[in-house]
């Protein structure tokens, strides 16, 4: 361990996968990848940038995941010398969606409501856990911000009015955001 341990001015690649069972921050179930290249610049800090994929599925919604794609920076370490290291990880970036969870709420002979939830926006993930030589096992806390809008598609003229002139008299928005987070277990490698 004394090798793994004694290093800086390497580059490093570090795959990870990260799983939410709900048991934490909502029931949604959600699936994390990422990918992260950096710079040791010694045995406690480490700056990285990386990509991902973030997937749920929300409870209110009949079909299909959400899909997000992070791009983020990266900054980790070690703790101190041992034959389990410990360390930390904090990524910062921002989630592009991809695809939107959809559904469909009002379907009638005036108009169709189209619900979707997606998440974008900044991201924040503190993480800590052990390693095992270059595996890597920890917990993250996974902050984001889930959006939800909603598309009507109006079969007559009338109903279109009609829905306007309500959304207008109780200022009813179509775009919403709510805080997300998510706790996770997460493993990967560190080459």
């Amino acid at each position: 361990y004394r090798e793994q341990f004694v290093r800086g001015g390497e580059t490093y690649f570090m795959p990870e996968f990260g799983l939410n069972l709900g048991a934490l921050g909502g029931d949604d179930a959600i699936i994390d990848f990422q990918t992260t290249y950096g710079y040791e610049v010694n045995n406690y800090v480490s700056v990285g940038g990386g990509i991902g994929f973030t997937t749920y599925a929300d409870d209110n919604y009949e079909k299909e995941r959400a899909i997000s794609v992070p791009v983020l920076v990266n900054f980790n370490g070690f703790f101190f010398e041992s034959r389990v290291t410990p360390y930390y990880s904090v990524d910062l970036g921002f989630m592009m969606p991809l695809k939107k969870a959809k559904d469909v709420v009002t379907d009638n002979t005036s108009y169709t409501v189209y619900n979707r939830s997606y998440t974008k926006g900044l991201t924040f993930s503190p993480e800590i856990g052990v390693t095992f030589g270059d595996f890597r096992i920890g917990a993250e806390w996974k902050m984001m911000k889930k959006y939800y809008d909603r598309d009507i598609d109006y079969k007559t003229e009338i109903a279109e009015e009609m829905m306007q002139s309500f959304e207008n008299e109780y200022n009813v928005n179509s775009v919403r955001k709510d805080k997300m987070s998510a706790f996770y277990l997460k493993v990967g490698f560190r080459f």
